[in-house]
């Protein structure tokens, strides 16, 4: 198992025994930073900081943008992250995959 490597932390949320950490690079290093990397960057870690899951990249968006995830938080005492496209989606605390908070509607 794959241990919490703790670079570039802005956030850590607690919720279902697991850790939920948002990283993100400093501005200066974002432009030699994996695209593929920085659209999954919430992670969950179990007690002993073993990786649970990674982030499905937001499913919105163009295959090639940037869409990393901006902000996590508890609504309801359900996971949501905000991303950079503009779009809040729910996630599924057990594996990652993520789904619309609104739907039937148009993101932009």
């Amino acid at each position: 198992m794959c241990s919490m490597d703790r670079s570039y932390i802005r956030q850590i949320i607690e919720v279902s025994k697991l850790k939920v950490v948002r990283k993100y690079p400093p501005d200066e290093e974002l432009v030699n930073y994996p695209q593929k990397k920085l659209n999954r960057n919430v992670e969950a870690y179990d007690q002993d900081e073993n990786l649970v899951w990674v982030i499905e990249e937001a499913p919105d968006g163009g295959e090639n943008q940037d869409k990393a995830y901006m902000n996590i938080w508890l609504e309801e005492d359900r996971l949501v992250a905000g991303n950079w496209i503009g779009i809040d989606y729910l996630v599924d605390v057990n594996t990652g995959a993520v789904s619309s908070v609104k739907t039937n509607v148009r993101p932009w």
